[in-house]
């Protein structure tokens, strides 16, 4: 699989499992409610609501906040500007 022009190797059974995990996260009647709002406003329904949850959950509230997402879009892109730019001098190297 290619992602921003960098093949990409998933393990099929992690993905699953990562949405699994996400999806168990307990959301309270209230927080459910509340998300169900939020997905009307959007117009768009999503699929693992307890990512969402985590998603929008301040960092003073215990449990599960944003900062862990923050955290791994971070790496994410640390990892993205790498292979980038290793690329980049590859062919900067070739060229000369």
């Amino acid at each position: 699989m290619k992602w921003l022009g960098i093949d990409v190797e998933l393990e099929p059974s992690l993905v699953s499992e990562a949405i699994t995990s996400a999806s168990l996260h307990s959301c309270n009647p209230k927080v459910d409610d509340e998300i169900g709002l939020l997905e009307s406003k959007l117009g768009y329904v999503f699929s693992t609501k307890g990512l969402l949850h985590e998603a929008i959950t301040h960092a003073s509230e215990r449990g599960y906040s944003y900062e862990r997402l923050e955290f791994l879009g971070d790496c994410v892109l640390d990892l993205l500007i790498t292979c980038i730019s290793i690329r980049a001098t590859k062919i900067l190297i070739q060229a000369s």
